[in-house]
């Protein structure tokens, strides 16, 4: 292929930048994540001119070449979504230009548009490059740092590629300051630099490695002291970072074989395509087949024509392993690293330039047709990704909507103050510059009484990575009729948005609870027909024991205790015969426990539960007395908006003593485990 003129090169890669620029902002989402009110808060700190303070969970406040540039812009340009994101759609577009010219300089131009192409319409960096995802920043450091190594590498007869090298070491030590995760890079650039030129360190080439490791330790001793003089601790962002995975357990791992197993097999099912992200009713694979096209790519190192991919491969296999079985933890047992898809994305660069070269090189062959197919294969690549990205674009530029609806009819309006959920309050103090014109007050729900002159919001779609029922909390049907409606979304429900956004200005607050109670009654509404304090008799067996979860005098008389909960709060739904029930519950991605006493020996148990099933796939591992006695699979067989009743024997030969401890430890669940109620019986 005739060589280009550094002319046509930026001809080409400005081409590249406008056709990335375009799909990013045509699937814009903006801020819909759920660390992205962490950021913003933190980032308005900074803008009213003190740095956030790191205590011991202060992962957020460790990365702040994220925190900075956040701060930065919207100080420039305001709070608006755009300002918020536009770092990571810079670093995005860097990430174009890195993927070319690297493609460029391990095979030629051609490969560079067509790992150009490859990245451009990955779903995961096509989306989220105008959402607050900070991998893709990551991604940017260690990728640039990357590219200088590999050239300061190549010319290391050079003195003054030395300093090349230093800066690539010091771009990639920067890295740690955007997340942690980039501490790893050594290991990469360092070991596979040994090995290339185990032969030829004599000559030299281990000033361009010590020179590369030099800057790396300078810019974490930099960051180190930062933290320092904030914390007083030169690691507080790797503890921050341990304490909070392991105190939080924001993956909720248990563990155990099967878990290990199936946390395992999240990665590999993403790519596969077999587990995928959204809500029920509407689902997609996070990568497209983009990562499923670079397995299929890696059996080529092995054949001559394609040695030009065997680098890029295998520094994208190494970040795929890393994130796969990197420990958070090795003691007492092994617990892997937090799981996210966007997570690979540091392994996203590498892949790219891998997919481009192997096109590249096959569009080559003189096997008859191979060209052909070759081209076929890359189009439907490309088609896919870009089919694929319109998908979870569309359904996180929706889940924005009632959002910016609400900010829109709120940022005007007068009141006393504002009340709705944890969400939509941070969204709108986000639009505010956490500064309010009113107080933003939230609830797990909508409180019995609120003064006069607020106003409140519920329903509606909510982020992403929440459950849509989460919104529901609030939609229990208790408002009054002295309420005033001051505006409903008009978005259609969808299996995110299971109720539209209203928006209600309190004329009066005189109707207490009862009133709430014989009105309801009044006007034909049985929803306070309660069915928690009872169950249905079940022939041949003796109730022995309930326990009424979110009741704190029931849960104290059983020794109930949760580990990693997600949620408190309410619901009121109804049973298929159509009788109502209000009912506290609470949610969780760790363990429950119960103990429970005046048990008949050698006698089965069996175990009652009323729960939400608007949370799909919710999956338990049983233990009673530290003895393992299966899984409890949730049936889903209910409809939306109605109770569930899932039942669990414990057989005889387990029940030894009359007493023993219950434990129910989380093992799969879209969202989390929800427990609202347990009756427990046993024959008679």
């Amino acid at each position: 292929m005739r060589k280009l003129s550094t002319r046509h090169h930026l001809t080409i890669i400005i081409l590249l930048l406008v056709i990335g620029g375009i799909l990013r902002l045509m699937l814009f989402s903006g801020f819909v994540l759920g660390d992205d009110a962490a950021y913003a808060d933190l980032a308005s700190r900074i803008i009213q001119g003190s740095y956030p303070p790191i205590g011991t969970h202060g992962v957020f406040s460790c990365r702040p070449l994220v925190l900075y540039p956040i701060a930065f812009f919207i100080s420039l340009f305001g709070w608006f979504e755009w300002s918020f994101v536009l770092i990571i759609l810079i670093a995005s577009l860097i990430n174009i230009v890195l993927v070319y010219v690297g493609g460029m300089l391990f095979f030629n131009s051609l490969a560079g548009i067509l790992s150009a192409l490859a990245y451009i319409t990955f779903p995961l960096d096509a989306v989220h490059a105008t959402t607050l995802t900070n991998d893709i920043l990551l991604s940017t450091f260690i990728w640039t740092g990357g590219l200088l190594f590999l050239i300061s590498f190549k010319n290391y007869q050079n003195k003054k590629n030395l300093y090349l090298s230093g800066l690539s070491g010091f771009i990639t030590g920067a890295a740690v300051a955007v997340k942690f995760n980039g501490i790893i890079a050594p290991a990469l650039f360092i070991g596979m630099g040994l090995i290339a030129s185990w032969n030829n360190l004599r000559h030299g080439i281990y000033k361009t490695l010590c020179s590369w490791l030099c800057g790396w330790i300078t810019a974490n001793g930099v960051l180190c002291i930062f933290l320092f003089l904030l914390s007083g601790n030169f690691f507080a962002h790797y503890f921050a970072e341990l304490r909070f995975n392991l105190d939080y357990n924001p993956s909720g791992y248990v563990a155990s074989r099967e878990n290990l197993i199936q946390f395992l097999l999240m990665y590999p099912r993403w790519i596969l395509t077999t587990l995928r992200e959204g809500h029920q009713g509407y689902t997609f694979p996070p990568y497209g087949y983009f990562f499923l096209a670079y397995i299929l790519c890696l059996p080529l190192i092995l054949l001559k024509n394609f040695k030009a991919i065997q680098i890029p491969a295998l520094c994208a296999l190494f970040f795929l392993l890393v994130m796969e079985f990197a420990p958070l933890k090795l003691f007492p047992f092994y617990v892997p690293i937090h799981r996210l898809p966007r997570f690979l994305h540091i392994a996203a660069i590498p892949a790219a330039i891998t997919i481009g070269i192997s096109c590249a090189v096959s569009v080559k062959s003189r096997v008859r047709f191979m060209p052909f197919i070759v081209w076929i294969i890359f189009s439907l690549l490309i088609g896919t990704s870009l089919y694929w990205s319109w998908n979870k674009a569309y359904f996180y530029k929706d889940c924005a909507l009632d959002q910016r609806w609400a900010w829109n009819k709120i940022k005007t309006i007068a009141a006393k103050k504002i009340i709705t959920d944890l969400e939509l309050r941070n969204y709108l103090m986000f639009r505010s510059g956490f500064n309010p014109a009113v107080p933003i007050e939230y609830s797990d729900k909508m409180p019995v009484v609120m003064a006069a002159g607020s106003v409140v919001i519920f329903g509606g779609s909510r982020r992403p990575e929440m459950n849509p029922y989460y919104s529901l909390n609030w939609v229990i049907r208790r408002h009054s009729k002295s309420w005033q409606l001051l505006g409903k979304s008009p978005y259609p429900l969808t299996p995110w948005r299971l109720s539209q956004l209203e928006i209600y200005r309190i004329i009066d607050n005189t109707e207490t609870a009862n009133k709430q109670k014989e009105r309801f009654v009044a006007e034909g509404k049985n929803i306070f027909k309660e069915r928690s304090v009872y169950h249905e008799p079940i022939m041949g067996m003796k109730k022995i024991a309930e326990i009424d979860v979110g009741n704190l005098s029931s849960e104290k008389e059983f020794n109930y205790q949760l580990t990693k909960p997600t949620w408190f709060g309410e619901r009121n739904f109804a049973y298929k015969d159509g009788s109502r029930c209000t009912d506290d519950g609470r949610a969780y991605r760790g363990r429950e426990e119960i103990t429970i006493t005046n048990l008949f020996k050698n006698r089965p148990l069996l175990i009652l539960k009323r729960l939400d099933p608007g949370v799909r796939n919710q999956e338990v591992l049983v233990y009673f007395r530290n003895e393992r006695i299966g899984v409890w699979t949730f049936n889903m067989a209910s409809r939306p908006f109605e109770w569930q009743e899932s039942s669990f024997i414990i057989p005889e030969q387990w029940i030894t003593e009359s007493y023993g401890k219950l434990e129910f430890h989380f093992c799969k669940s879209d969202s989390d485990i929800n427990s609202f109620y347990y009756w427990f019986f046993q024959p008679e």
